[in-house]
């Protein structure tokens, strides 16, 4: 609990970010594997803006007061993934493109079966 309420109250322009949706969308993304980073766990959410999402996911009025946390959380936990893991993303991302060439779309792949 302790580390939860410091992540948002001690990251950068996040001062006022301790409401409820917020709270439990941070609170869904503390993975062991990022909160054991110690520093650079805080230091991510300097980034991350978390007031003005909540601004914009409610300006977007598709998600009821009720589940708009849990789509919080999901954005919220892609631009984690993006800070703390980018080496990463980008190698798999990268692998599959020179592994795969380009996706094909299921109108290639009859183009190619009627072709042979």
């Amino acid at each position: 609990m302790t580390l939860l309420i410091r992540t948002i109250l001690e990251s950068e322009g996040n001062q006022d970010a301790l409401i409820e949706p917020i709270v439990s969308a941070v609170a869904l993304c503390m993975l062991p594997e990022w909160t054991t980073k110690g520093l650079a766990w805080i230091e991510a959410f300097d980034k991350i803006p978390l007031t003005a999402i909540m601004r914009t996911m409610r300006g977007l009025d598709l998600f009821s007061e009720k589940t708009l946390w849990h789509y919080y959380a999901i954005a919220l936990r892609n631009k984690l993934a993006a800070i703390l893991e980018p080496t990463d993303a980008i190698g798999r991302k990268c692998r599959a493109a020179v592994k795969s060439g380009r996706p094909r779309r299921p109108a290639d792949q009859r183009a190619q079966r009627m072709a042979a």
